[in-house]
């Protein structure tokens, strides 16, 4: 087992903070840690993550990305995410997020051809200013409309910046939400894209039981708004596969899946 970095010095000055994996900014003594573990994308990588909760209410989203140890079943490669493009590995993402889920800072790192590459995003109500090292262009705005969501890289602390979705959903259980979504790019293209985009929100519908199998009957998803079971939403727009994000009782993510068959990752995780 490999050994574990020093402790970190809280930058409050409170004392210092055990780092369990390397991070951009290590917990305070003062966040509450609410979530964490590790999940396994397609292609193998391992995304190690964990989130806490501030005194105020915000939450704080920190993942490590690990390559791949060989490659997984059926994997070809490094694994394109048809949204967020290729993840580096290894990387490393600091998210915090508003108590209803709106973002406020970002900051990602990570190595192209032995040269570091460093983002930091600042978010404003209606426009992000993104900052880079290591790429170009050196500093970039973009508008975006009040009440936009982040849809980010990492799947870890996505359900994070996805809170309160079913509070969209209109009788009928359709809804639109307008988020700035995240594409990981070459160092030479700006490292990372962001760009508005408008998804249409659904209710998923359950999925085919086999008849002759009762054992494979699934209940009907939940009413929107139902706080005591599981809820699956569909997110999509032209251009974009289908993508399938089911939350559990606790509103935590169980499942994001994108088009029919690539179940991008499921709980539970990785010991």
């Amino acid at each position: 087992m490999p050994a574990q970095p020093a402790p970190s010095p809280d930058p409050r000055g409170a004392g210092p903070v055990a780092e369990p994996f390397p991070r951009l900014h290590a917990p305070s003594v003062q966040e509450e840690l609410v979530d964490a573990g590790r999940c396994r994308r397609p292609d193998g990588a391992v995304e190690r993550y964990s989130v806490h909760r501030d005194p105020e209410g915000r939450h704080l989203v920190r993942v490590a990305v690990a390559p791949a140890e060989g490659e997984a079943p059926g994997a070809e490669g490094p694994w394109t995410d048809p949204v967020a493009g290729v993840l580096p590995a290894p990387s490393l993402w600091h998210l915090v997020l508003a108590p209803d889920g709106r973002p406020e800072r970002m900051e990602a790192r990570w190595s192209q051809d032995g040269s570091p590459v460093e983002l930091a995003l600042t978010f404003f109500p209606d426009e992000v200013l993104l900052w880079r090292r290591g790429a170009e262009p050196a500093a970039e705005s973009l508008a975006l409309p009040p009440g936009f969501r982040l849809l980010w890289p990492p799947v870890s602390g996505r359900e994070a910046c996805l809170t309160g979705l079913d509070t969209l959903l209109d009788a009928e259980g359709r809804g639109l939400l307008m988020v700035c979504a995240l594409g990981c790019r070459p160092a030479a293209r700006g490292g990372l894209r962001a760009r508005p985009v408008k998804l249409g929100l659904s209710l998923a519908a359950p999925a085919a039981a086999d008849p002759r199998d009762p054992s494979t009957a699934e209940p009907a998803a939940p009413p929107a708004g139902d706080p005591s079971g599981a809820v699956e939403l569909t997110l999509s727009t032209p251009g974009w596969p289908p993508q399938r994000l089911s939350l559990d009782p606790a509103g935590r993510l169980s499942a994001w899946q994108v088009g029919e068959d690539a179940v991008t990752c499921r709980r539970p995780w990785l010991p």
